[in-house]
């Protein structure tokens, strides 16, 4: 334990930042963390390393391009993910929540491959690249749990993508809330502002507005108080491959889990 904690350097905290009380053996995001399954002793040589941080609506987490010297989880909230485009326009092409890992480029070496920005406000464990890096030498289990994390996040936005290529706005947007669900691991989520899915869609707010009016009208989803909704998760699935254009079924992923939502 020696060892690791004196290859671990601690930076200074930014602004927002605070040192928690609780530990990561008592986390509820853990199970989804990339430190789910290292030990209690671990966890422990770690800690100095790792302080949380709150975020609001609209801050800016980590920016494209740039080398990253802290890994940032979601353990409550949402963020966005946006790309520069050829034509050198920033573009959102995902949400991500609870659990996601932005900033693990660092930890190969290589800068963001994404900007992310805070669709709703929430919290983040931020861990010190270089902790994660001198773990990573003597923890087998903590490489693969951080190669899983980066295939986690390439399948995140393939299904970004996959949504975007649903036929029509209003299945698309049925989609997303699916999307939206899973990355805040919750039934009831926090729609993004009109304007937000339009940009992520390609539409319009109007359109959106109008699109969401259809989804709550057939009971796919049910509009609580401000942007709050709950997602019928077997009922978007069945419309979804309902207007299938072929035979094919959802992926494995997205199948209906049983629940009551139907």
């Amino acid at each position: 334990m020696l060892a690791v904690e004196s290859a671990i350097d601690i930076p200074p905290q930014p602004d927002g930042a605070v040192r928690s009380g609780n530990s990561c053996e008592l986390c509820a995001t853990r199970p989804a963390c990339i430190l789910a399954n290292q030990s209690s002793i671990m966890l422990r040589a770690l800690q100095p390393a790792i302080h949380e941080l709150k975020f609001r609506k609209g801050d800016v987490l980590l920016e494209e391009g740039q080398h990253s010297s802290q890994v940032k989880v979601i353990k409550v909230g949402s963020v966005f993910g946006y790309r520069c485009g050829l034509d050198g326009a920033s573009r959102p092409i995902g949400i991500a929540g609870r659990g996601a890992a932005f900033g693990m480029f660092a930890f190969f070496g290589q800068p963001n491959q994404v900007t992310g920005i805070a669709a709703t406000a929430g919290r983040a464990c931020v861990i010190a690249v270089p902790a994660l890096q001198a773990r990573a030498r003597e923890s087998a289990v903590l490489s693969e749990q951080i190669a899983a994390s980066m295939a986690r996040g390439c399948g995140a936005i393939a299904a970004w993508s996959e949504c975007m290529r649903m036929n029509g706005i209003t299945n698309q947007l049925a989609y997303s809330v699916l999307l939206l669900s899973q990355a805040q691991r919750s039934a009831i989520v926090e729609l993004p502002t009109h304007s937000a899915l339009a940009a992520l869609l390609g539409t319009t707010r109007e359109t959106i507005a109008r699109a969401l009016g259809t989804l709550e009208r057939q009971g796919i989803i049910r509009r609580l108080e401000r942007r709050l909704c709950e997602v019928m998760r077997n009922r978007v699935l069945n419309l979804i491959n309902s207007n299938a254009a072929g035979p094919g079924r959802s992926p494995n992923y997205l199948e209906p889990a049983g629940d009551a939502s139907a």
